[in-house]
C-alpha cells in the first residue's frame, strides 16, 4: 500500500456552523440571534413577537438593546407595547429602553400622558424621570394642570421635584389645591415647595430666615 505524505493529504472538512435562531435552547444562541436580526427588514417585528414569548433576562436585554439600535418609530412603537404588559420586568426593561430614544419620544410621550388608563398615564410619567428632553418640564407641568388621578399626580411632583424651577411653582400650588384631600399628594407637593424655597434663597445668597 503506497504512503501518502502528509503534504498530500486534504484537510480535514471543517465543521458546518448552524444558523442561529431565536428558538436555540440556548441563551447564548438566542443573543446571538438577536443581533444579527437586526440586520433584517421586519428586526423590531420579530423581535417584539420573540418578547412575549422569551424568559431568560439576557435574551430580553439583547432584544430591547436591538430595537434601540433599530431606532425607528416603529421600534420604539413595539418598545412601548410593553408598557400594557402584565409582566412587570418587561414593563421596566421597556421604559429604560423607551428612554434611550428622546428624539423619537415625543409624540408617544403626549398619546400616553393623555391616555384614558391612570396605569398608562404613569407610565407615560415614569417616562419623563430620566429621559433627556427639553420639553420633559413642559410636559410634566402640562400633567400637573390636568391630571385627575392622585397616584399619577404625586409620579408628577416626584419628578419636579428633581428639576425643580420657579417656573413650576404656580402649577404645583394649583395640583395641591386640586387634591387637598390627598394626604400623599399634599406632601408631595409641599416637599416640592420646600425645595423651592431653599432654592431661591441659595441662588439669593442667604438663608430660609432671611439672616
Amino acid at each position: 500500500m503506497p504512503l501518502v505524505s502528509k503534504s498530500d493529504r486534504k484537510p480535514p472538512a471543517s465543521p458546518r456552523r448552524r444558523p442561529v435562531t431565536l428558538s436555540d435552547p440556548s441563551p447564548d444562541q438566542r443573543c446571538l440571534a438577536v443581533r444579527a436580526s437586526v440586520r433584517k427588514p421586519d428586526a423590531a417585528r420579530e423581535l417584539e413577537a420573540h418578547l412575549h414569548t422569551e424568559q431568560n433576562s439576557s435574551v430580553r436585554s439583547a432584544c430591547f438593546d436591538a430595537l434601540v439600535d433599530i431606532a425607528t418609530a416603529d421600534a420604539l412603537m413595539r418598545i412601548l407595547h410593553f408598557l400594557r404588559s402584565n409582566d412587570i420586568a418587561l414593563r421596566n426593561s421597556a421604559i429604560t429602553a423607551a428612554q434611550r430614544l428622546p428624539h423619537q419620544i415625543a409624540p408617544a410621550i403626549e398619546a400616553l400622558l393623555s391616555d384614558p388608563d391612570a396605569e398608562q398615564r404613569l407610565f407615560g410619567v415614569r417616562l419623563l424621570e430620566e429621559l433627556p428632553h427639553p420639553c420633559v418640564q413642559e410636559w410634566i407641568a402640562g400633567v400637573l394642570s390636568k391630571e385627575t388621578d392622585p397616584i399619577v399626580a404625586a409620579a408628577a411632583l416626584d419628578v419636579v421635584a428633581e428639576c425643580v424651577t420657579e417656573d413650576m411653582l404656580k402649577a404645583v400650588t394649583k395640583v395641591r389645591q386640586r387634591f387637598a384631600d390627598s394626604d400623599f399628594v399634599c406632601f408631595a407637593a409641599d416637599f416640592v415647595l420646600s425645595r423651592l424655597t431653599t432654592a431661591k434663597t441659595s441662588f439669593a445668597g442667604g438663608t430660609p430666615d432671611g439672616k
